[in-house]
């Protein structure tokens, strides 16, 4: 179940807390009980989704310190295919087309030079991980990582110029 559909059901069930039946006591005890079960229950997926993804962000943020090792930046700077890459009269470095995994955009406000392309280079297993993070959560839409170079690494892809 998606968390738009467990948030939906919680707040249903909250909301049903709430409604004035025209039953007799007992009965609208028993009915605001259950609701406040059934609430609790959604509220616990919700919870238990969340700790899976918070454990899974723990290890992205171990994988991306791994990638600022020296020598997985030497490795992955001989690997990388940099003609998916361009920078724009207007200053933006970005990945000029879609090859199904994230978008690159470097905004330029600070001035791209060597150093932060090969930022870009070197984080570009991000791709890899970003990927199996959305389709292993149907609750999370997009992921990203952004640097204090405003470099911005969006997966899925789209077209960062327009």
């Amino acid at each position: 179940m998606t968390l738009f559909k467990k948030t939906f059901m919680a707040l249903f069930f909250l909301s049903v807390l709430f409604l004035d039946f025209s039953c007799g006591p007992s009965k609208k005890d028993q009915e605001l009980k259950k609701a406040a079960q059934e609430l609790k229950q959604v509220a616990d997926h919700i919870n238990n989704d969340f700790s899976l993804i918070r454990k899974e962000i723990k290890i992205l943020a171990d994988q991306v310190t791994e990638l600022y090792q020296k020598d997985n930046i030497e490795k992955q700077l001989n690997t990388i295919d940099r003609s998916k890459y361009r920078l724009h009269e207007n200053g933006v470095f970005y990945k000029h087309e879609d090859d199904g995994s994230s978008a690159v955009f470097v905004s330029g406000h600070i001035p791209v030079n060597q150093g932060i392309k090969e930022i870009v280079y070197f984080t570009e297993p991000l791709d890899l991980i970003f990927t199996q993070i959305i389709k292993e959560f149907p609750e999370i839409v997009q992921a990203y990582y952004n640097d204090k170079n405003s470099y911005n690494r969006i997966y899925p892809y789209f077209d960062v110029l327009t």
